[in-house]
């Protein structure tokens, strides 16, 4: 957090055949179809950013899918809110158990969409031209899921409801103005102006890369800004009124890569009636994709304080499935950077009445810690051990976590590392990529 003290008298300042749509999949005893759900886990309304996590429920987002290696399954379709945190579009998953992967975007409410790449169909790419958002300040939201798929013994079958993270494409702008003193309420807050900011562009997501992609692995694809409008000279922040009570204003601008993405800010004011204005310049002024720059303006007799410190506008959670898989196997999960979070292993094809061990390498190299079991184990009688641990952010640093699990014959045997059973030890690797 970075301070800046502005000293000023207040007197002179201011994977197998999937093909169409119509392939609907036939599941359950009751041979009904199984309809495509999402479930939006936003990293709220119409000129407001969206600050709670919650992605509300009269919006509605565009979605495109495609399955691994086979091409499109729907282009954009509109998916409007079901039930509780459950979208659907009246879609229906293949015949054929396989991976499908998702793009989807939400709140471009003025401006255009343009799906599809020159060698692909309209699933994996979209390009977003969003007109000038400065009055109409809508909160743009993109999400990528990629192989939607769960295994059951020895079957395939497709997730209840797909988690769709929506993340920020622009950046927000903050600003909480109080007074310190009963003598600083006289003054009466007029306008916040913002200087020559961006608030029209191209956005663009494409995730035409992972097209032939057949994985659970968490997508790693953003989108980005690849032309930014011309900037607004003057932009006002909706605030105003008597600092007898803190005074809060938000606006949302587009990122400008590496120039700077406005010039300063303006805060016109009052004092006893007689009107003033102060201006700041931000020392950096290059604004990041999803992030909130909160500016704390305290005004006192003699001095303006301000507070300034950027705080991530939304922590989006990564995600990834992670099916059952039988005991022998060493599977290998590939994460995104920055990704964390609680995750559940469970393994099947093990000894009734014999014991297991788990261990991590946590201590070292890895950010995976085991939580469950804790120690021995005794398998049951369905032949199951669960595993559950936590993932912590690798913090931009490429990481490896391993997860070991060996049967013995005995609890004797396991406490001694002796007598393993060999033909049964399991190695689950997670891999986090650097920034």
């Amino acid at each position: 957090m970075k301070k800046i003290l502005f000293l000023a008298s207040l007197a002179a300042v201011a994977m197998t055949s999937c093909t169409s749509e119509s392939n609907e999949y036939v599941g359950g005893n009751d041979n009904t179809p199984k309809e495509i759900a999402l479930f939006p886990v936003n990293q709220k309304a119409t000129r407001a950013a969206i600050t709670n996590g919650v992605f509300p429920t009269d919006k509605s987002m565009e979605v495109a899918a495609y399955t691994g290696g086979k091409g499109q399954l729907f282009a954009h379709s509109t998916f409007s809110h079901s039930a509780g945190t459950i979208w659907s579009g009246g879609k229906y998953w293949p015949l054929s158990p396989c991976f499908v992967n998702f793009l989807a975007y939400a709140n471009l409410t003025s401006g255009s969409a343009t799906w599809g790449t020159s060698t692909n169909d309209d699933a994996s790419k979209v390009v977003l031209e969003m007109a000038d958002n400065a009055t109409t300040q809508n909160d743009l939201l993109y999400a990528v899921a990629q192989g939607q798929v769960q295994q059951d013994g020895n079957a395939l079958s497709f997730p209840a409801n797909v988690p769709m993270a929506f993340k920020h494409a622009q950046s927000l702008l903050t600003f909480n103005l109080k007074a310190a003193d009963v003598a600083s309420q006289a003054i009466t807050i007029t306008s916040i102006s913002l200087i020559n900011a961006h608030f029209s562009g191209t956005y663009t997501i494409d995730n035409s890369s992972n097209y032939n992609v057949s994985t659970s692995a968490s997508p790693s694809v953003t989108g980005s800004w690849t032309t930014v409008g011309g900037a607004t000279a003057t932009q006002e922040v909706s605030v105003s009124g008597a600092l007898s009570a803190t005074r809060t204003g938000q606006i949302m601008v587009v990122p400008n890569g590496a120039s700077a993405a406005f010039d300063k800010f303006v805060i016109n004011y009052t004092l006893n009636g007689v009107a003033y204005s102060f201006e700041y310049i931000p020392s950096d002024r290059v604004l990041g994709e999803g992030k909130n720059y909160v500016y704390d303006i305290t005004f006192k007799l003699h001095e303006i304080l301000i507070d300034a410190s950027v705080a991530s506008w939304i922590e989006s959670t990564e995600y990834i499935n992670i099916p059952t898989m039988t005991y022998g196997a060493n599977p290998t999960y590939a994460l995104a950077n920055g990704a964390k979070g609680t995750y559940t292993f469970t393994i099947s094809g093990l000894t009734a009445g014999h014991f297991v061990k788990v261990t991590d390498d946590h201590a070292s190299t890895g950010k995976f810690t085991v939580t469950s079991p804790a120690s021995t184990y005794t398998v049951t009688a369905n032949g199951t051990v669960t595993i559950t641990g936590t993932l912590a952010d690798n913090e931009g640093i490429a990481a490896t976590s391993v997860i070991t699990l060996k049967q013995y014959p005995s609890s004797d045997d396991a406490s001694a590392d002796t007598n393993e059973e060999t033909t049964f030890a399991t190695t689950i690797t997670i891999t986090q990529a650097g920034s």
